[in-house]
């Protein structure tokens, strides 16, 4: 028989923590975009299609997810 777990103190998080965490979770969606990405050109590359070029596509990413994109302002303005 087990018994349920029952945490005796609950850590609640700070505001800086809630935006260290906001900010660290938007750069592994960009790291998993980016193996999206590649996946796709890997693919495409197998069925014939010419390939996107590295360089275009980390300057759309970077474009796309800096420090100005609307989802970086977003999680900004979540923190």
């Amino acid at each position: 028989c087990v018994r349920p777990y029952v945490e005796t103190y609950v850590n609640t998080p700070t505001k800086e923590m809630e935006k260290d965490l906001l900010l660290s979770l938007s750069q592994v969606l960009r790291e998993i975009q980016s193996w999206s990405i590649e996946i796709d050109r890997d693919v495409s590359a197998e069925a014939g299609e010419k390939a996107v070029d590295d360089q275009e596509e980390s300057e759309t990413a970077a474009a796309s997810y800096g420090s100005e994109s609307k989802e970086y302002l977003c999680l900004e303005r979540l923190a």
